[in-house]
């Protein structure tokens, strides 16, 4: 302590309570002196370095291959914009080629596409061949009777070439099994043949007194010899079979008719996968002896020739409905 009175210091020794020194910044700033720059609030570990933290130190220094580098691992830095990242000296960049593949394919598609569709163009544009010609013809009649409606197989009238002695329609059945439409011993022969389907219907004259009942007997195929095989067992032990079973109508003409007033028969074929045939006979009570005269069952040949034109080879089978050449 000083004996000067004024020098006294009255400031109690903070130690000695236990209270801690004042800091500086509570000291009286001197307009000379430049302040000190606060510390960094925001960002306070800036304060403290690495050299203050041992710790870190002692970790780094525990990590030798840190402190040297690999002179044969490049240091990982960001890639330089327009630089080139890989691939050898003059080559372009991976997305570059990726680009280039992809353009290449597109190109390479479209040409493909405008080949494709030149040589559809050119097949269907190409005339069919002859046996092009045959094979779609012989499908077609084959399938013919699937195609055509029962009205066009079996229309409401049918006339001869000169228009007389029509033939009118009084029904048409459903189509049955061989077995079912033809008399016993003539479907045998005829399903060992390949007989797969009958159509009928059942027309009647002008009198309404001559009833024929017409079948088209579909075959698998067009063998003649099948076919020829057939046939013959509708004319065998010397006298023709019938064959052909009728089909009755309610409330027509036809409702009485049956398989005991057929009185005459007949049938054509050709080269074609069916066989056509006619049974007629009359309802009015005339017997066969009456009814000797063929002239009279006229309108049972008509409906034969219609039937005989209907399944036979188109001229021209690319004209013809459902056929592609």
């Amino acid at each position: 302590m000083s004996d000067d009175p004024e020098a006294t210091d009255t400031t109690e020794d903070p130690a000695a309570d236990g209270v801690p020194a004042p800091s500086s910044q509570w000291a009286v700033p001197d307009p000379a002196r430049r302040e000190p720059r606060p510390p960094d609030l925001v960002r306070p570990e800036s304060r403290s370095s690495d050299a203050a933290r041992p710790e870190l130190r002692s970790a780094d220094s525990a990590r030798p291959e840190a402190e040297s580098a690999d002179p044969a691992r490049p240091e990982s830095t960001p890639p330089d914009p327009g630089t080139d990242t890989g691939g050898t000296p003059g080559e372009a960049p991976p997305r570059r080629r990726r680009r280039w593949a992809a353009a290449v394919l597109g190109v390479a598609g479209v040409v493909g596409l405008v080949a494709g569709v030149t040589g559809v163009v050119l097949e269907f544009g190409r005339a069919p061949t002859r046996a092009e010609r045959a094979a779609a013809g012989s499908k077609e009649l084959a399938a013919r009777w699937r195609i055509r409606s029962a009205g066009e197989i079996f229309p409401p009238t049918v006339r001869n070439a000169s228009g007389l002695q029509p033939a009118y329609r009084v029904g048409i059945a459903q189509p049955a099994g061989c077995a079912d439409a033809l008399d016993a011993q003539v479907a045998r022969t005829f399903i060992a043949q390949g007989c797969r389907v009958v159509l009928r219907a059942t027309y009647t004259d002008a009198s309404r007194t001559l009833l024929t009942t017409v079948g088209v007997v579909v075959m698998s195929d067009s063998d003649e010899d099948k076919v020829e095989t057939a046939l013959r067992s509708l004319s065998e032990d010397g006298h023709n079979r019938y064959g052909l079973r009728v089909v009755p109508f309610p409330d027509t003409p036809a409702a009485d008719w049956d398989d005991t007033r057929r009185q005459e028969t007949a049938y054509r074929s050709g080269p074609m996968p069916y066989v056509i045939l006619q049974v007629s006979g009359w309802v009015d009570g005339r017997t066969t002896a009456e009814t000797a005269d063929k002239e009279r069952f006229k309108p049972a040949d008509t409906l034969l020739d219609h039937l005989a034109g209907l399944f036979v080879k188109a001229d021209d089978p690319c004209k013809v409905r459902g056929v592609r050449c």
